[in-house]
């Protein structure tokens, strides 16, 4: 609408947690954007959250090997990953609720994260004792600088979103979704 492709991630009774067909078809959105007439492409979550993560029900019976779980949710994810990083226009994240490991490496691929100063980030790869593959690594380290990333990473410490604007993570914070949403369409 008015060149602007809002993209929703919907299983709200999941947190909108991953699972790899979303993956795709993210993915191919964003892809394809600037074939629709999009001029910038916006993310955001249905519901409570903008994501949880990826679904942890699809990884069940995987068996981590060197921090690595298997392959269900890689190939997708590292294609999301370097769809939003490649895109022809520009990728707002509108974040809420929350945004945590592959959600957060997915709102870290794109070149705006705007949230809410409630919004709970975090990285827990380290929980379950798995490694990033879709880019949280370098994309944390160049965000918040590699003291704060290796801190966060390692501690799988939640923070909110006014931390993670002190932090320089994301570009805009607000109390009230109203203004987010007044702020990203001046955008």
């Amino acid at each position: 609408e008015n060149g602007i492709l809002t993209l929703t991630f919907n299983r709200p009774e999941s947190l909108n947690a991953f699972l790899p067909e979303m993956l795709d078809a993210l993915a191919h959105a964003v892809e394809t954007a600037k074939d629709t007439g999009a001029n910038v492409v916006v993310i955001e979550g249905e519901g409570r959250a903008f994501s949880a993560g990826v679904d942890l029900k699809v990884l069940q019976g995987e068996t981590p090997v060197a921090g690595k779980i298997g392959t269900k949710m890689d190939g997708p994810g590292v294609r999301a990953a370097t769809a939003l990083r490649n895109a022809a226009v520009p990728v707002i994240a509108k974040v809420h609720g929350a945004c945590f490991t592959g959600a957060l490496e997915l709102a870290l691929s794109c070149d705006f994260i705007y949230a809410l100063a409630s919004t709970k980030f975090g990285d827990t790869h380290a929980k379950f004792g798995l490694r990033p593959t879709w880019g949280m690594a370098q994309l944390l380290a160049s965000a918040v600088g590699a003291a704060r990333a290796k801190e966060l990473s390692f501690t799988a410490r939640t923070f909110s979103g006014s931390e993670a604007f002190a932090y320089g993570m994301i570009n805009a914070v607000f109390d009230e979704a109203g203004d987010m949403d007044a702020a990203i369409e001046k955008m």
